[in-house]
């Protein structure tokens, strides 16, 4: 997921594959904020969570769904998201 495209205005964040060439575990939960409070305010309670997608042939059409063909940058990435959508307890 990059965002909630059903809401006008709302922000589209790049693919994966974009996110993780940036490597920014920061940025990642901003994004994930982002999306819950922009997906919260048109009343749905649930988002798609992230890919968790370890790409290493470029031949799988799907290949920007994925960070990263690194397993520890993927969960790095993918965690950070995580905590930006459902917020710190």
């Amino acid at each position: 997921m990059h965002g909630h495209g059903n809401l006008r205005g709302a922000t589209i964040f790049p693919h994966n594959i974009g996110l993780g060439a940036a490597n920014n575990p920061t940025l990642m939960e901003a994004i994930g904020r982002a999306t819950a409070l922009e997906t919260a305010a048109t009343g749905i309670r649930w988002n798609y969570g992230p890919a968790l997608s370890i790409a290493r042939d470029p031949r799988w059409g799907r290949t920007y769904e994925s960070y990263s063909e690194d397993p520890a940058i993927v969960s790095l990435l993918a965690s950070a998201y995580l905590r930006g959508l459902q917020g710190r307890i």
